[in-house]
């Protein structure tokens, strides 16, 4: 039985002494690339596919704590620049509002069309843009409602021309809807 089991062992290609070598430069790179899509926001499975690689590979490479480490640098240095920009904006706020004013009040002389779409801007980021409509309907629909809406949809996929939107409501009594 030891003999077998040593046999087994000699011809198992896991415990045979391997002489691969590895690029790891290429290795790293690919590496590299899978932290970088990551980074922005690709799943395992798109960035798998772009990279022409397994799925399990870039879960591997993701999970790793290296990875992990690398992600989180990025994660902070993004954090770091987007926190810098909103404080130039907020800075540059005073310059810009002034500049919209000088434009509507006519100081600085505009075409009338951006002037209008100056001042539209303005408003609506003041909060008082154009008013949204907004159409809310709320309904119980019956089972029987519901059923003659399923033979519309099966009508539909049969002959997608003949369905007629506005017939749809015609359909169906107020005391339902």
């Amino acid at each position: 039985m030891r003999e077998a089991l040593r046999e087994n062992k000699l011809n198992d290609r896991r415990f045979k002494e391997r002489r691969e070598s590895y690029d790891i430069k290429a290795l790293w790179e690919s590496h590299h690339q899978i932290l970088r899509l990551v980074s922005l926001g690709l799943g395992n499975k798109e960035i798998a596919e772009e990279l022409s690689i397994t799925p399990q590979t870039v879960s591997n490479v993701r999970n790793s704590a290296l990875a992990q480490q690398v992600l989180q640098e990025h994660s902070e240095v993004l954090d770091e620049e987007v926190v810098s920009i909103a404080k130039r904006v907020e800075q540059f706020a005073p310059t810009a509002l002034q500049l919209l004013e000088d434009i509507i009040s006519g100081k600085i002389e505009a075409p009338v069309g951006i002037a209008a779409r100056t001042a539209e801007n303005y408003m609506a980021r003041a909060g008082h843009g154009p008013v949204q409509k907004q159409l809310s309907l709320s309904s119980h629909l019956t089972r029987e409602d519901i059923e003659r809406l399923k033979a519309r949809v099966r009508e539909a996929e049969k002959a997608p021309e003949t369905l007629e939107a506005p017939s749809l409501e015609a359909e169906f009594s107020r005391e339902s809807l």
